[in-house]
């Protein structure tokens, strides 16, 4: 779960990235990145299984040279966990992220 996530910020760009495990990862595990977020609309696409914003039209697929190329990882992590996903694009001038949780447990 940890690598798939700290793909995603790589591939957002992230400089700084914070682990916060606790309990061996059964309470939390908790990634915090200074990358470039999502909008709201990516965010909550995120969650649809075989999603992806990185594909547009058929040439993208030609493309592709991000790590976080998956589709399933955030709606499997969220199927067996509580997952909350907090966003925001790099254009967006508030200091309010977009905000998506997945409490399937």
């Amino acid at each position: 779960m940890a690598k798939e996530v700290l793909e995603n910020s790589l591939d957002a760009g992230a400089t700084r990235i914070r682990i916060q495990v606790e309990a061996g990862g059964k309470k939390l595990i908790q990634i915090t990145d200074n990358g470039c977020g999502m909008v709201r609309d990516d965010a909550l696409l995120a969650f649809e299984r075989h999603a992806t914003s990185k594909i547009k039209s058929a040439e993208d697929l030609l493309s592709v040279a991000t790590l976080g190329f998956r589709g399933e990882a955030l709606p499997s992590i969220a199927s067996v966990s509580r997952l909350r996903l907090e966003t925001r694009a790099h254009d967006e001038v508030s200091e309010r992220s977009s905000r998506s949780t997945a409490e399937n447990l």
